[in-house]
């Protein structure tokens, strides 16, 4: 998009820019999330045509008021480029489809039917905050804590490759990833408030140990006991690798004991030896390091 400078002060100009360009990665975003790759050419070359804002005898207030008015035009128009519908739906749509898919849920179609879902869904349940309580609700009632661990994993890698990251293997890589952006160029400030924005979520999934035993669980037949759980919750934490042991048979899988990698880290390696003594003599009646 380009402008005629003629009213308009480069000063008021920069932030209309920013706004704009702000829009475009938006709205593409939320086509990412929806399923519908942008059209390269239609991303560079949309042009919104410009109408013209008078800036004679009008306070900031105002003008800022009108140069909002267009932002919100141009997103419409770009949106309704991209896919038919406006910005707003889009970026409902994105929510719900992202909410609904790691369920088993899925919205189909082309994309104002698949719109005009979402935005049945969330009339129904009351807005979108409550929509996402209800799914929230659901989640919690009726899938494991290993399900929910997995569906939050697989939210924070997708988070991570839209930054263009690898998602750290434990909370120290992640801390020390954080600590490791220049704040002294745009990229690195980008970056940085990204993933400060992704802590609580990377916490959820590979923080400290309590909530690694959670992901863990030996109640969800992961462990053959609560102790295996949590030394691999304590290896995970610390980073140690963990393998299963795993069986598939009619009844689904069946997970058995953790063998746990423990490089560079002297303890877990000698638990590591312990563990493996166990499983070939069987472990004893006081389990006493």
């Amino acid at each position: 998009t380009s402008w005629k400078r003629s009213d308009l002060s480069a000063r008021e100009l920069a932030p209309l820019q920013e706004a704009v360009d702000g829009v475009r990665s938006g709205v593409v975003a939320a086509y990412e999330a929806i399923g519908v790759a942008a059209d390269a050419l239609v991303v560079e070359g949309f042009d919104h045509a410009t109408k013209r804002i008078s800036t004679k005898g009008r306070s900031d207030k105002g003008i800022q008021s009108e140069l909002r008015k267009w932002v919100e035009g141009y997103a419409d128009a770009f949106s309704k480029a991209l896919g038919g519908i406006a910005a707003e739906a889009a970026t409902q749509l994105a929510a719900v489809k992202t909410a609904l898919d790691p369920l088993g849920q899925s919205l189909s179609g082309t994309v104002a039917a698949m719109s005009q879902a979402a935005g049945g869904l969330v009339e129904l349940a009351g807005g979108s905050d409550a929509f996402g309580g209800l799914l929230g609700g659901f989640q919690t009632a009726f899938y494991t804590a290993q399900e929910q661990w997995q569906m939050a994993a697989d939210a924070l890698g997708k988070a991570f490759e839209g930054i263009g990251l690898a998602v750290p293997k434990t909370a120290r890589d992640f801390r020390e990833l954080v600590n490791a952006q220049d704040l002294m160029t745009e990229a690195g400030r980008e970056t940085y408030v990204a993933l400060l924005g992704l802590s609580d979520a990377f916490a959820s999934v590979h923080g400290d140990v309590a909530n690694a035993t959670a992901g863990l669980s030996y109640d969800d037949g992961w462990f053959r006991s609560e102790f295996d759980a949590r030394l691999a919750a304590v290896a995970q934490a610390n980073g140690g690798g963990i393998v299963q042991e795993a069986a598939f048979g009619p009844g689904g899988v069946t997970y058995g004991g953790a063998a746990l990698t423990a490089e560079g880290n002297g303890l877990l390696r000698k638990l590591v030896e312990i563990f493996d003594q166990w499983d070939e003599t069987g472990l004893p009646v006081e389990r006493a390091f």
